[in-house]
């Protein structure tokens, strides 16, 4: 279990071991003793400090071998040796002495002297070669396992180590001792047991039954008759192993537990997982052992703790219940915790420990849920929207807004049939909402008792009301809303000429449409033409590396979500020739006068050779010195302890022009600053020890001038991935900013153009189409009269041609309307059949002046009366036949509708139009449907047009749920085929044949 120990704990520690120690510093002076040092040598603590190591208090005639002992321990972490030692009165005595390495950021800082009395030992081994029966004594008597062996077979061993491995005597003498570990073992095994390596090892034995168990080895060579043999002690700690992996084990699941775990006794708190820490404030390691009991908890809650909690858990085990913490800046968190007492073995109460989890949010939900009926009460009767609870169209309540809204008193409502609440031309389509039960968002027409009519938005769903099946109406009055305009539409950012001038590529994700939009300094990032480059949020994404693409989506979720002030990220793109280039992008979200986020504008810059310069800097400190100090941005580097690591002159002039500090190498970075502002970067420095890169901008003054900083925090990592430090980049962004605010006053002038040109479209469409109305009118009434023939000619090309100028203007405001959203489909029920058979009859004297046969085949499947918007069906019916006429001189015009899918309610219609005319080229299928283009021949063109008809057809046809599709080929002739999608009504009869 990882417990965070202070100074004076080590100090306890070092103090209470019955191993005598010595600290000495890296020249071998001592510099601290505990008090088993000063007992087993005889002499004080102040005797020992500043001596030369122990060399003062071994025997003259082992000097010789403690020479080689301090000259091993130099080139050996840890050295190991047996010397003999004097007190002060002359006596000697045996110690096993030990050395090992302190060190300090890999740097060698003094040594740890460890002395054990070895005297007895001694004695024994002696007494071991002199006594063959006293061997075999202590080697039976002995409670531990024991076996000597010569170069490595074994000759003896005792009935404990027999016992441990279920062997019998004479299936282990004579043995070699690698016979019994793996082979994974042997090489380790030789240098412990062969190679007379001091010190004490765990290994992997196998018992009779091939069962591993883990054996701690330590042992000496003796001259025993004549020969040298190794006596090993055997001490089988399989158990104690596994002990140790579970501890280990349940600590980790303990840190990983999103729960809070602590321990605390009388003298304070023991331990506290990281869940606990971060709940409550406190660092990662933080010295905690100075909190109490009352510390962590509230006052609230301190009398039940300490009075009812800790003695009902000293009773019984355990208590749970809920209970308030407090954090470490005195906030209090409630929690739900379970207490347990941990007693000694005098059944004393040891420690408390305690499980809790935070139940904030559930107490919030549990107030909530409390305060449920008296927020329905309150949000029924006081509310402004109507709410009205039906069943199968029968109200069986309603609030106070609702008696209002439809100008009903008392319980009118009562009873009431909810359809006679809505205009009675929608009351089908209501019923038929009600009896499939469907939740629904749509604006309709209310009644009012007095009949008067008022727009009205109505949200329907279905709930559980006094244990009945209803349907929940809220209801708002939108007859305000619906005077003015509600689309909301954001304009694309027109950059000026000084912008597009710069190398700075300029982006605008519209995040209405998913549309990009990039400027000529953007394409020439990329050598993209304006045709390839990328319209559409997913067609940019596809330039980007892949690798580089999930972080720049994160980062630009993180900025639409306002985690971040500002979207950057520096990532990889494929220019149009191939290869990539790294791109450092930044971006501001742009919002419209209701807040409503509605686009990210963004700079570009090609940052290649500086990414490539910087990765050649990487490799030479020296130029990396050389270039910060020449570079204008302010950089700057701390380590872990907020000291100066390194610093360029920028930095170093500003620190002494704006705070009269002088910046030094292995200062503390705050020294000589403000209170307030060394709080301030503090706070900043942490974030980034804590592994958080992050930029921040600050706003200076010089003189009667602002000018903003950029500060760019990032750890330092190290191989291992430790954080050593911070590096800091401050860089000018003044003129970024007002480039920001050049953007921002670009976008509302493009805003207030836009407003201009839709006001100039609506007022142009009136002032045109009444004179030219005027004109098709009194030219009609022309041609009723008696006129000569070529008086009638020239009227006919009059009415042609203000017939193809109303078109025009129609075309030009619908397709003006259709790309600015505001062109709306009005859906009522028409016959669609029926509408059908009447287009193709206006066109047959068309077509017979022109040899063409007409040909209708209509499906029966289709009803005969469907939910859409008429006007526009004919609209795309008109265009699709007229041209089918226009561009054929004889053959067959065939139009064919048939129910091509029904779900429920919806109906796809499937309609073509084919013609025998002069077709169209391959290439031209392509562009055909888009504004303005027409296909290029001389036929073509002796009939003019707008190349609108087909385009607006299109987006019609995709308004009402359709695509639209061409399989034409030249001088045979096309068809084109397209689906809309119509609801039903009601049920209707099948269409007639």
């Amino acid at each position: 279990m990882n417990l965070l120990l202070t100074d004076i704990d080590y100090s306890t520690i070092f103090e209470c071991l019955e191993e005598a120690l010595a600290i000495t510093d890296a020249g071998g002076v001592v510099v601290q003793v505990n008090r088993k040092m000063c007992q087993l040598t005889g002499y004080s603590r102040e005797e020992w400090l500043q001596q030369d190591g122990i060399g003062w208090v071994v025997a003259d005639e082992w000097k010789h071998d403690y020479a080689r002992f301090l000259e091993s321990s130099k080139h050996q972490q840890m050295a190991e040796s047996e010397l003999l030692l004097r007190k002060g009165d002359g006596s000697g005595y045996w110690v096993r002495i030990v050395s090992r390495y302190l060190t300090s950021n890999k740097k060698l800082t003094g040594y740890i002297l460890s002395l054990n009395d070895i005297t007895s030992g001694k004695q024994q081994l002696t007494d071991l070669t002199r006594n063959d029966e006293r061997l075999l004594f202590l080697l039976e008597a002995s409670s531990e396992g024991m076996l000597i062996h010569e170069k490595g077979f074994i000759t003896d061993v005792n009935n404990a180590a027999l016992n441990m491995f279920g062997y019998t005597k004479e299936e282990v003498i004579g043995k070699s001792i690698f016979d019994f570990a793996p082979k994974k073992e042997h090489a380790q095994m030789a240098d412990t047991i062969l190679n007379n390596t001091q010190g004490t090892v765990i290994r992997e034995v196998y018992n009779k039954k091939r069962q591993v168990h883990f054996i701690e080895f330590s042992g000496k060579t003796i001259h025993y008759q004549g020969k040298d043999v190794r006596v090993v002690l055997l001490k089988d700690v399989t158990e104690l192993r596994g002990q140790r992996i579970e501890e280990e084990r349940l600590v980790s699941i303990i840190e990983a537990s999103p729960f809070i775990v602590a321990m605390i006794d009388r003298k304070g708190l023991r331990y506290m997982n990281q869940a606990g820490r971060q709940l409550l404030g406190y660092g990662q390691h933080e010295d905690l052992s100075r909190l109490s009991l009352k510390n962590l908890i509230s006052k609230s809650t301190e009398e039940l703790i300490l009075k009812v909690a800790l003695p009902a858990a000293v009773k019984e085990g355990s208590w749970k219940g809920r209970s308030t913490f407090k954090a470490k800046d005195g906030h209090e968190v409630p929690v739900s915790q379970i207490i347990i007492v941990h007693v000694d073995e005098n059944n004393e109460v040891d420690f408390y420990s305690t499980i809790a989890e935070d139940i904030t949010e559930r107490q919030l939900a549990e107030q909530t849920l409390l305060l449920s009926r008296e927020r329905l009460k309150y949000f029924m009767e006081e509310s402004r929207e109507a709410i009205i609870i039906h069943k199968n169209g029968s109200i069986i309540d309603f609030n106070n807004s609702a008696q209002k809204m439809f100008g009903y008193a008392g319980e009118e409502l009562k009873g009431f049939d909810m359809v006679k609440l809505y205009d009675t031309t929608l009351q089908k389509e209501y019923k038929d909402k009600l009896i499939l039960k469907e939740s629904f968002l749509m604006e309709l027409t209310g009644v009012k008792k007095d009949g008067i009519k008022f727009d009205m938005e109505v949200y329907s769903r279905s709930h559980i009301y006094q244990g009945k099946d209803v349907r929940v109406v809220g209801i708002i009055d939108i007859t305000a809303r619906k005077t003015v305009e509600r689309a909301l539409k954001s304009s694309e950012v027109r950059l000026n000429a000084a912008i597009e001038g710069t190398q700075v590529g300029i982006w605008d994700w519209n995040l209405i449409t998913n549309k990009v939009t990039f400027n000529e300094s953007w394409r020439k990032l990329f050598d993209y033409s304006i045709d390839a480059t990328p319209q559409y949020i997913d067609d940019w994404q596809k330039t980007i590396h892949p690798d580089d693409l999930p972080v720049l989506l994160f980062k630009l979720r993180r900025h639409l979500y306002g985690e971040t002030p500002m979207f950057q990220y520096i990532y990889r793109a494929k220019h149009n020739e191939g290869h990539y280039v790294v791109i450092e992008a930044k971006g501001k979200l742009v919002r419209n006068e209701h807040k409503m986020p509605v686009s990210i504008v963004g700079t570009a810059v090609d940052i290649t050779e500086r990414q490539q310069m910087e990765d050649v800097i990487r490799k030479s400190q020296a130029q990396l010195t050389a270039l910060i100090e020449n570079r204008e941005e302010s950089i700057w580097s701390i380590d872990t302890n907020n000291r100066i690591l390194s610093f360029n002159k920028t930095i170093a002039n500003g620190f002494k022009e704006y705070y009269n500090v002088t910046m030094k190498h292995g200062a503390l970075i705050t020294d000589g600053f403000p209170k307030d502002v060394a709080k301030v970067w503090l706070k900043r420095y942490q974030r980034s020890l804590k592994g958080e890169s992050y930029s921040i901008v600050d706003q200076f003054q010089a003189g009667n001038r602002p000018f903003f900083i950029e500060f760019s925090l990032n750890p330092i990592h190290v191989e291992d991935g430790s954080i050593i430090g911070v590096s800091v980049l401050g860089r000018n962004i003044t003129q970024q900013k007002k480039f920001e605010r050049s953007l921002e006053q670009a976008k509302e002038a493009a805003e207030a153009a836009n407003r201009t040109k839709s006001q100039f479209l609506a007022n142009m469409s009136h002032e045109i189409r009444t004179p030219m109305n005027g004109i098709i009118g009194f030219t009609d009434l022309l041609l009723q009269s008696k006129l000569t023939p070529r008086q009638h000619e020239y009227l006919d090309i009059v009415r042609y041609s203000a017939d193809s100028l109303l078109t025009l203007i129609n075309d030009l405001l619908d397709i003006s309307k259709i790309e600015s959203g505001k062109l709306e489909l009005v859906n009522s029920p028409f016959n669609l059949p029926g509408l059908v058979k009447e287009i193709v009859r206006s066109f047959k004297v068309k077509a017979e002046e022109q040899k063409l046969k007409m040909v209708l085949k209509i499906d029966k499947a289709i009803p005969a009366v469907v939910i859409g918007d008429e006007m526009r069906f004919r609209q795309i019916m008109v265009n699709l036949i007229g041209n089918a006429v226009k561009f054929s001189k004889d053959g067959i015009i065939m139009v064919n509708s048939k129910l091509m899918e029904r779900k429920l309610d919806k109906l796809v219609v499937y309609t073509e139009v084919i013609d025998h005319g002069i077709g169209i080229e391959k290439a031209q299928q392509l562009i055909i449907f888009e504004p303005f283009k027409q296909i290029d021949t001389l036929h073509t063109r002796k009939f003019g047009g707008t190349g609108l008809g087909l385009s607006i057809a299109r987006k019609l046809i995709n308004m009402m749920g359709g695509e639209i599709h061409v399989d034409s080929e030249p001088g045979k002739g096309s068809r084109f085929y397209f689906t809309i999608v119509v609801t039903l009504p009601g049920n209707q009869e099948k269409a007639a044949e």
